[in-house]
C-alpha cells in the first residue's frame, strides 16, 4: 500500500503530466509537456534535442500504457 507521502507524489506527477487538466493522461498531454520543456530550454523546433525530447515523451506514454 502507498503511504500518504507516496500518494501525494503520485497525485502531483499525474497533475504535472495531465497538461490539459481533463483528468485523463493522453498522448497529447505528453507532447504538450515535451513542448513546454523545449520552450523553457529555448530550443528550436527542428533541433536534434527537440526531436529526442518529443520521441522520449512518446515512449514514456507508450510505456505507461504497457505498464
Amino acid at each position: 500500500m502507498f503511504s500518504e507521502v507516496q500518494k501525494k507524489k503520485v497525485h502531483h506527477l499525474f497533475n504535472v503530466l495531465d497538461a490539459n487538466q481533463n483528468g485523463v493522461l493522453q498522448m497529447d498531454d505528453f507532447v504538450q509537456v515535451a513542448e513546454t520543456i523545449v520552450d523553457k530550454l529555448e530550443l528550436t523546433r527542428d533541433s536534434r534535442v527537440t526531436r529526442l525530447i518529443l520521441i522520449k515523451a512518446n515512449r514514456l506514454f507508450v510505456q505507461f500504457l504497457i505498464d
